[in-house]
């Protein structure tokens, strides 16, 4: 039988989805790699955030690049990120509210006011009472891995694959290293 691993989470809204997965499972590695990506499905989705993209070109352009940063962050600002606490420390009702929503199924079940005073609560006990501070570690290496990614000069770029040397359809994953700026 085809068993399927799963190796993360979708979420998906009206004119965006956002993936996190662990990409080195995908790969059958023993290090985890978490990878976060952000899909804009609707176009408008960027104008209203003021990112002006009509060409593929503008995908490159540095104002555009940064904006395009600005907004990974924002989307994974509006995850919900669950962290080990010391429930020691936790009153009853607030060990109901993390035992609850530490469930990830259990979000899908509830209505949008639900979801909003939920997921306030969750927040609240996760930062005061959380052991590892997941989100905003992963929120500051997202953060510096765009600076990186974007800070690549372009003659650099093409190192990123040997395209030339490639048979039709084959596709470098970026298994050549980056040429990083110094």
């Amino acid at each position: 039988t085809n068993k399927k691993i799963q190796i993360g989470f979708e979420a998906q809204k009206q004119q965006y989805s956002v993936k996190v997965y662990d990409k080195g499972k995908q790969y059958l590695k023993e290090t985890n790699y978490l990878r976060f990506e952000g899909k804009v499905s609707r176009m408008k989705f960027l104008q209203t955030k003021g990112i002006n993209v009509s060409r593929l070109g503008d995908l490159v352009k540095p104002e555009v690049l940064n904006q395009l940063g600005e907004l990974l962050n924002e989307m994974f600002e509006e995850c919900i990120v669950s962290d080990k606490v010391r429930t020691s420390e936790l009153t009853a009702n607030e060990l109901k509210i993390y035992t609850l929503c530490s469930n990830p199924k259990v979000w899908e079940k509830f209505n949008f006011r639900e979801r909003y005073r939920k997921r306030k609560q969750f927040e609240k006990i996760i930062e005061t009472y959380g052991v590892n501070k997941w989100k905003g570690i992963t929120a500051r290496m997202i953060r510096d891995k765009w600076s990186l990614l974007s800070s690549i000069k372009p003659e650099s770029v093409e190192n990123l694959t040997d395209l030339p040397k490639r048979q039709k359809g084959e596709f470098n994953c970026l298994s050549k290293g980056l040429i990083y700026p110094t």
